[in-house]
């Protein structure tokens, strides 16, 4: 289940789907959400912001220390994670 908003999280709580996928505009309160579906047993996914410029590798290293699958939506995340320990990945790429 995909969900955007911290509302939208909380009523996909309450359905207890197998995996829940934080898609958050922003990566503010992303970390808590993360820690919220695991604490319920949910698998939880992150989606990855659609573009990374090659500058970001702090947002490289907040997605990796989330330590829950992160779903790829940029080549250069893609680039970014090479050679670097990471959590299982769940490549889209277009």
């Amino acid at each position: 289940m995909l969900v955007r908003t911290p509302e939208q999280l909380e009523a996909a709580l309450s359905l207890r789907p197998a995996s829940i996928t934080l898609d958050y505009l922003d990566l503010y309160g992303l970390q808590p959400a993360v820690e919220q579906v695991q604490t319920s047993g949910i698998t939880a996914r992150v989606a990855s912001p659609r573009i990374l410029k090659p500058n970001e590798q702090r947002i490289v290293n907040f997605l990796r220390k989330l330590e829950c699958q992160i779903v790829v939506r940029s080549g250069g995340l893609l680039d970014a994670l090479q050679g670097q320990p990471h959590p299982p990945l769940i490549a889209i790429l277009v």
